[in-house]
């Protein structure tokens, strides 16, 4: 077997121990060696990593354009600048699929579910619905739409020390159809389709229990508030319930479109499914 160790200084020792130095370079093992070395420097030098080409396209660039062209400043330099931008971060995105970085990242993990789920929903096309197909939909689901009962009313205001004398003075002045002289109030004189907690928090329990008791008879009623004296009057009575389908046409629609696009997306995800074995 071939040994390759130092020979001795010694020149007796180094004529009868060493071997030729020529006869030792040409042993196969130091040819290998040689060869092995030689093809690898050839490889770092001559042979260039392969280049990976990027193009934007003409639709791409385009939409850059389009987007930047809206800014009052806009120029060309700007758009070179994020053609710059897309093509680095299309470096970034095809070097961290390289890597396979966006197998181990939740966030990236939901993100491309939550796309995949936007692109089935939009991958079926969902004709318009009928005026019968809202109705119906409305009806099997009348929590949606159901109106609280409210109360509208129009009042006048008395604050200071001769409030209440004031009042009266106005509640005579009322049944008299003459002009009455009263404070201005925050919210105003009208106050339209007011519900029950809305008036508890805004005059108190005492004013809202009152007036949702009152009958629309065009009847000047006082009351107190937590602000101060009022005459009310009631204009409007209403029990709440279930709403037209005109009032609320747009809201139906919106809502009977997300629940089509969801049974589309889970329909979708069934066959998905069965291209997979999954183990819960």
């Amino acid at each position: 077997m071939f040994q390759f160790f130092p020979c001795t200084l010694d020149k007796r020792a180094r004529d009868k121990e060493c071997p030729d130095m020529v006869q030792r370079f040409r042993h196969p093992v130091i040819i290998f060696l040689f060869l092995g070395a030689a093809i690898f420097a050839v490889d770092l030098l001559l042979i260039p990593e392969p280049v990976s080409a990027i193009h934007i396209s003409d639709a791409q660039r385009a939409a850059l354009r389009k987007d930047l062209e809206r800014r009052p400043d806009f120029s060309e330099l700007m758009l070179d600048q994020a053609i710059r931008s897309w093509l680095d971060e299309e470096i970034l995105v095809r070097e961290a699929r390289r890597l396979r970085l966006v197998d181990d990242d939740p966030i990236i993990r939901r993100r491309l579910a939550q796309v995949m789920r936007f692109y089935l929903a939009e991958s079926t096309p969902i004709k318009a619905p009928t005026k019968d197909e809202l109705q119906r939909f409305m009806l099997a689901n009348p929590e949606r739409y159901t109106r609280p009962a409210h109360r509208s009313f129009e009042h006048h205001f008395f604050t200071g020390d001769q409030a209440e004398e004031r009042r009266r003075q106005a509640l005579d002045n009322l049944r008299a159809a003459q002009p009455v002289q009263s404070d201005a109030f925050a919210h105003g004189r009208l106050l339209r389709k007011q519900v029950q907690s809305q008036l508890e928090i805004r005059f108190g329990e005492g004013f809202a229990h009152r007036l949702w008791a009152l009958e629309k008879n065009d009847q000047w009623v006082a009351l107190n508030s937590t602000f101060g004296l009022h005459l009310v009057r009631l204009t409007e009575r209403n029990r709440g319930g279930a709403a037209p389908l005109n009032d609320v046409a747009s809201s139906v629609q919106k809502d009977w479109l997300l629940e089509q696009r969801k049974t589309v997306v889970n329909k979708a995800l069934d066959s998905l499914r069965r291209r997979y074995e999954t183990t819960p």
